[in-house]
């Protein structure tokens, strides 16, 4: 039949939500030239562009769009079919799971732990994003990710908590005497967390890539971090860093819980509702 190869359509999908062949490139672990190849291939039996440039990155053209709209659900059905047929034959139930990088290894890894223990039978994926939620990609069945805003139907699982820590060495002086090191992701975070201006006597330390990073440099004796309860928590109780203030809960901004697949199964479903309940009910006392 003269149809496009699921994995052109695929390398289009990837395309199409990222606006950008190098982003779809990372994504999907092909060269960029594979995915315009790809791509090609389908423009040639369509006989039509079905990406059209866009600013500094492309877009569907109305062909592509009506092409995407009516083959992924299509490719969604023939997803959930391979899975199901997958876990009856290997009799493990396979779900695949977002975070961000720290949360992942701070909160989830433990919880995976405690979910083999109860349930051998299910299998989690576990990869990390950061991202917006519409560049999510669509084969993740879970998502769960830090939002200043609620998603629409995710399940809520804690406020963000946030707490100013150093090193002991530095503990006697007070918090703006200290450089503040700084989170490259997040610049506002430091005013957010305070709700007010800063002082313009403060003295700005080092930025850093991520939350790891920052709790090794305020380990190190760099400077204050401002970093999530759940991450400095253990390094407080072993005496490695102390808290300069109380754990303060940044109005609005937590994490959450989305489903992603457009046919969850029972599987991921049960999953979202344990994970969530996990959290809230342990690892959620220590964030908050």
């Amino acid at each position: 039949m003269d149809i496009p190869t699921i994995k052109s359509l695929q390398c289009l999908e990837s395309v199409s939500r990222l606006g950008s062949l190098a982003q779809a490139s990372q994504q999907l672990n092909l060269s960029q030239s594979a995915i315009s190849r790809q791509i090609k291939s389908i423009e040639q039996l369509l006989n039509t562009p079905v990406l059209v440039a866009f600013g500094r990155g492309v877009t569907l053209s109305a062909a592509g769009e009506q092409l995407l709209a009516d083959v992924c659900p299509a490719m969604a059905i023939i997803e959930q079919s391979c899975r199901q047929i997958r876990e009856r034959a290997s009799g493990q139930m396979l779900v695949r799971l977002a975070t961000p990088p720290t949360f992942g290894a701070v909160l989830m890894i433990p919880l995976l732990a405690k979910l083999r223990a109860q349930r051998a039978d299910v299998v989690v994926t576990l990869e990390s994003y950061i991202g917006r939620l519409d560049q999510a990609p669509d084969a993740l069945d879970l998502l769960i990710q830090y939002q200043k805003q609620p998603p629409e139907n995710a399940y809520f699982l804690f406020d963000e908590c946030l707490v100013a820590v150093c090193s002991p060495a530095l503990g006697g002086q007070s918090l703006f005497e200290q450089s503040l090191l700084q989170l490259r992701s997040r610049p506002s975070m430091w005013a957010d967390w305070l709700d007010s201006t800063l002082p313009p006597s403060v003295h700005w330390g080092a930025t850093y890539e991520h939350f790891p990073m920052l709790l090794h440099a305020a380990k190190s004796g760099l400077g204050v971090a401002l970093l999530p309860q759940f991450v400095c928590h253990s390094a407080i109780e072993t005496g490695e860093l102390v808290a300069l203030t109380e754990p303060k809960v940044v109005p609005g901004h937590g994490y959450y819980l989305s489903k992603r697949s457009s046919m969850p199964s029972p599987t991921s479903d049960w999953l979202a509702d344990w994970i969530a309940a996990e959290l809230k009910s342990g690892w959620a006392a220590i964030a908050q």
